[in-house]
């Protein structure tokens, strides 16, 4: 089987943009250098989970649901639903078919406001009667390129 793997995450960077209030900052501390010795050893801070790309676990929602550690690797075949629409409905998600097992990728075009003030705000997002369309469709993962889906 041929599977093509497509790297969707955002390069994270000193002074990146971030929900506003959250604390932001990247932090790179070099422990030990090879030629002195024998080993490279560095430490990565990053300050607040809301930045960059992002994903959250059932738990995050749900008492007793999975955390970021219990959900298995998945390699889902993909269903893109392109839209610029502002509020994501039942009939902009039943543009991409059959969605059962599927990662639903959400293109709003967003993605073009990344790095300015507007991209935490007014953001295109799933209307309550879309999650509700998703919800019994049997879907692997949903993915967007805003910063919520809400």
């Amino acid at each position: 089987m041929n599977v093509e793997i497509i790297d969707l995450t955002r390069t994270m960077h000193d002074g990146m943009e971030a929900y506003p209030g959250d604390v932001t900052g990247l932090a790179v501390e070099r422990l030990a250098d090879f030629k002195p010795d024998g080993y490279a050893l560095s430490r990565l801070t990053f300050f607040h989970a809301h930045c960059g790309t992002h994903f959250d676990s059932p738990h995050h929602f749900i008492a007793d649901g999975p955390d970021v550690s219990e959900l298995p690797l998945v390699l889902p075949p993909i269903a893109l639903v392109d839209t610029r629409a502002r509020e994501i409905g039942p009939e902009e998600l039943s543009t991409a078919g059959n969605l059962v097992g599927k990662a639903v990728l959400i293109h709003t075009g967003w993605d073009k406001e990344i790095g300015t003030e507007r991209f935490y705000r007014d953001y295109p997002i799933i209307t309550p009667a879309g999650a509700e369309y998703l919800v019994p469709q049997g879907i692997a993962i949903r993915g967007q390129n805003t910063p919520s889906p809400d």
